[in-house]
């Protein structure tokens, strides 16, 4: 088995390399196919170089200078493990896997310029050996992780992976006799020698079987529409490998049947060689000899030794190029085999003497002397070197085989020749096999570009169907035109049909073209237009229907002109934009009423767009700004003139404030500052958001309330020192009255038994009047602390004071006239200032009591109720005397009685304070009353 290893190791590596160039095809196909379109393009560089390094070892057979191509196939190797590695660094990339940087090749680098310092080109192979096999490694990582991510065929990237991972272990058992390098516990010349060829045999099959599964792969991942899918799995997949399976076997047994031809020829031509040349050998001459070192110094020994050295000189070069190295005559004695002499010189280190055993004789040597059949033995080692032998026998008279003649001619050189004569079959099988890969590879060019031309059509007619059903469908007519077709329309759909009154489009076609125009006119300023820019947008004309009825049509059109410059086919879109003409009409007018309507309004009105620029103003507003035409303020910045504010702080744009009914100031042309009233709204003006600004002069209104708030705050200082009079002179006044009062009581007691009836009744009027000027008094007071000497309002609940008005202030008054205080249901609480509001209700519970008839009991009744406004309605009822209603507005009049003194006792403020408290609280007093009903 390994005798055919060996000498199948130039099939083997061609099968090697044959196999890396067509998964380079492969690859070069399935990159553009995946994710990993330049990682894959990457390793596709990597297989058809490598390949190429495998084919530069055939070649290194051939010539005798073996390490120069050993350099460059080493360097070729290099070069193709650089394109592995950065597959695997792009690869790794695309599925975002951290990686080293470029950096890592200045490593690769310096580990192969280390590798061949210590040992040479052998050296410098098995770095790169090693390193090809971490790149293969890492190739594997990038398929185990795409099988991972990758969601279509993705078993194939798992089992790629595995195939990568196995072929870097058979790389690092396919390691040279490099002492230097000693990185695998296999690195032995026993190993190397038994098991490099079958390493190299499984290295070969396991790239064959990737290829395959590249293929498998490729052919699963491309899509070349169903009409080509049977064809591309012939071409891509069935035929090609099927064929280079073929031819790679069929080479393999004519590649064995030439060269085993050749060598049978070239031992046959040796054997012949060897026979010749025997017949120069004197037998008589052997006979003579004893086959010990006795013979060295015989005369038939030298005779011998003289014919072999001729012999060898003639035989040199032969005929077919063979070096015949050494001549010698073995001959046999007690089973041994042994040298009568040689063809080399007695001072030459290889020369053998006469009876020297030799110990290296095959079994085939044994039986020549038995047999007397001439032979070729090897090629084979031995102690003088790489040989192969021809041997003939040398008879004596009887026909006896006495001696052989063995010429030695160098094996390098007969291995070379072998070589040669299979190289010459092998190289012409890589040709084929080469043409069928550019075969493929063009037919799956054509293929596939047929293939999309084809995709490309049905797509276009599917197109082509959607298009015409689409035009179909359109609301809007579409039509295209032949120049010198006739005069009518060439093509058109049923939509510009209906559009202009006809029932099909066969009936619209035989319709001149130009009777749709209202004024034939129309269409020369039309086709004079197309001429000259090639196109129309937006054209409108004036056309009529069948029936003659007047439309408005819209016209989008495109000229296409020959070689001359003239229009050749004209395509169209015709709108019917009749209603919209009449909607802008109508809009028009209303615009106008609009713009009548703004400018009669009596103040300013803009229109603001979002770039803040007047699109409308009208005249109160241009006469506010100081212009007087329109021109000077539309288009111009509103800030300028209208509420100036400095850029990006534009209160509604900018800031988004409401302004509404806000003051503000406007600054004319001739920048004097104006105060206005202005209101902002966002509307909708020609289809844009923009803001409608109204304002009025307030210029007088402003001097208005100036004036009022001079005249306020004059009134109020009046009001105010008006207050400190009453309440100085209300002070002072009391001092004499109480005066008046006290000495007028003791003199009435004095000298009352004195004076007589009148003199006593003029005194007592000077004592009431002064006690009634008192109280007159005392009353001011308490009318005008209401407003002076107010309290903070609080939570008051009516409740509590209405009992302890009861219980303190007025009880003795209660009781005494036996008044009757009624509360059906509990009373609210108030917000209020609590002292004026017990001074309230105590006020009208004692004018309830007072304004009594003689005789009555007095019955008030006190309940309320919510009104409006969060407010609260308090009703005092009682049973007094009643008020007429022509006197009901009188009754809260300051100094206002409806009753003599003598009949009711008072002074006509008690009702004014009420109404005075009520105002501070800012509600209401009133009466509801009739003469004698209370």
């Amino acid at each position: 088995m390994f005798n055919f290893f060996t000498n199948q190791l130039d099939y083997i590596y061609f099968i090697y390399g044959i196999s890396f160039v067509v998964l380079s095809v492969v690859i070069f196909h399935a990159c553009f196919q995946t994710k990993l379109k330049i990682p894959l393009l990457l390793l596709g560089i990597f297989s058809a170089i490598y390949g190429l390094a495998q084919w530069f070892y055939l070649a290194q057979i051939l010539f005798k200078n073996a390490e120069l191509f050993a350099y460059i196939r080493a360097g070729i190797a290099a070069l193709a493990m650089t394109f592995l590695f950065e597959f695997g660094r792009k690869g790794l990339i695309a599925y975002k896997v951290k990686v080293p940087g470029k950096w890592i090749f200045i490593i690769i680098g310096i580990i192969l310029c280390a590798g061949s310092y210590f040992g040479g080109h052998e050296g410098f192979h098995t770095a790169s050996n090693y390193l090809i096999c971490c790149g293969a490694l890492t190739a594997a990582a990038v398929f185990i992780i795409a099988y991972r991510y990758e969601n279509t065929k993705k078993y194939f990237y798992l089992i790629i992976g595995v195939f990568f991972i196995l072929g870097s272990f058979v790389t690092m058992l396919e390691v040279p006799g490099a002492s230097f390098f000693p990185a695998s516990v296999f690195n032995e010349q026993s190993f190397v020698q038994q098991f490099h060829i079958p390493i190299q045999f499984c290295s070969a099959v396991l790239i064959v079987i990737l290829t395959i599964i590249f293929a498998i792969f490729l052919y699963e991942i491309m899509d070349y529409g169903k009409e080509f899918h049977f064809s591309m799995k012939l071409t891509i997949l069935y035929l090609p490998i099927t064929g280079i399976l073929a031819i790679v076997i069929g080479g393999w047994a004519l590649t064995n049947y030439v060269s085993n031809g050749s060598d049978k020829t070239r031992r046959h031509s040796f054997i012949q060689l060897a026979i010749v040349s025997s017949y120069t050998i004197n037998s008589s001459q052997i006979a003579s000899l004893t086959g010990t070192s006795e013979d060295s110094s015989k005369e038939n020994y030298k005779l011998l030794k003289k014919t072999l050295m001729d012999l060898r000189r003639k035989l040199n070069y032969d005929s077919y190029n063979q070096s015949c190295r050494f001549a010698y005559l073995l001959g046999k004695r007690d089973g041994r085999i042994f040298f009568y002499a040689d063809s080399e010189p007695e001072y030459s280190e290889d020369m053998s003497p006469p009876g020297e055993p030799y110990n290296e004789a095959s079994v085939d040597l044994f039986n020549c002397f038995t047999n007397g059949q001439p032979f070729v033995e090897g090629p084979m080692m031995d102690k003088w070197g790489y040989w192969v032998s021809g041997l003939a026998p040398i008879r004596d008279r009887t026909g006896k085989t006495i001696a052989l003649l063995g010429l030695d001619a160098d094996a390098r050189e007969w291995c070379r020749n072998y070589a040669f004569s299979r190289l010459i079959i092998i190289f012409s099988i890589m040709l084929t096999c080469l043409i069928i890969c550019a075969a493929v590879l063009m037919v799956h060019i054509l293929t596939l570009t047929a293939a999309k031309r084809l995709i490309t059509i049905e797509a276009l007619e599917k197109s082509e169907e959607k298009y015409k059903t689409l035009v179909e469908n359109l609301n809007v007519g579409i039509y295209s035109n032949t120049i010198g077709n006739g005069k009518c329309f060439t093509e058109a759909n049923t939509a510009l049909a209906r559009l202009l009154g006809f029932e099909t489009v066969e009936e619209f076609r035989k319709t001149p073209v130009l009777s749709f125009y209202r004024n034939p006119v129309d269409r020369y300023d039309y086709i004079k237009q197309l001429r000259k820019c090639g196109f129309v947008k937006n054209y409108e004309l004036l056309w009529q229907k069948k029936d003659g009825t007047p439309i408005v049509i819209s016209l989008n059109a495109q000229a296409y002109f020959n070689e001359e410059g003239q229009i050749k086919s004209i395509f169209g879109v015709i709108e019917d934009i009749t209603e919209r003409k009449k909607t802008e009409e109508n809009i028009k007018r209303s615009r106008e009423t609009l713009n009548r309507i703004i400018d009669s309004m009596p103040f300013g009105v803009t229109i603001v767009d979002k770039n803040k620029k007047i699109r409308l103003a009208n005249k109160k507003a241009i006469e506010m700004t100081g212009n007087s035409d329109c021109a000077e303020v539309i288009g111009k910045i509103c800030h300028n003139f209208i509420c100036p504010s400095n850029e990006g702080h534009c209160p509604v744009l900018d800031m988004h404030q409401k302004v509404d009914l806000s003051e503000k100031i406007m600054l004319t042309k001739d920048k004097k500052r104006v105060p206005i009233l202005k209101s902002v709204t966002p509307i909708i003006f020609d289809n844009e958001e923009v803001l409608l600004e109204s304002f009025v002069d307030i210029s007088e209104r402003k001097q208005a309330e100036g004036k009022m708030k001079e005249l306020n705050k004059e009134l109020e200082e009046a009001n105010e020192e008006l207050k400190n009079f009453a309440y100085i002179a209300s002070h002072d006044l009391r001092e004499p009255l109480r005066k008046i009062t006290a000495f007028g009581g003791i003199l009435e007691k004095s000298i009352k038994e004195k004076i007589d009836g009148e003199d006593s009744e003029n005194l007592h009027f000077m004592i009431d009047g002064a006690k009634r000027m008192t109280q007159m008094i005392d009353g001011l007071l308490c009318y005008s602390r209401v407003s002076s000497k107010g309290h903070g309002f609080e939570d008051v609940d009516v409740n509590i004071v209405v009992n302890e008005l009861k219980q303190y202030e007025l009880g003795m008054l209660l009781e005494e006239t036996h008044t009757v205080v009624n509360i059906p249901e509990p009373l609210p609480m108030v917000h209020a200032d609590m002292l004026q509001m017990r001074q309230l209700i105590q006020n009208l519970i004692a004018n309830g009591i007072k304004y009594q008839k003689k005789g009555s009991a007095p019955e008030i009744t006190i309940t309320s109720k919510m009104a409006a406004d969060n407010m609260v309605r308090i009703e005092i009822t009682d049973n007094g005397i009643g008020i007429a209603p022509e006197y009901h507005n009188m009754i809260f009049v300051m100094f206002k009685r409806l009753h003599r003194q003598s009949e009711y006792d008072g002074t006509g403020i008690g009702l004014s304070v009420c109404k005075k408290i009520v105002q501070r609280h800012n509600g209401l007093i009133g009466v509801e009353s009739e003469q004698g009903k209370g």
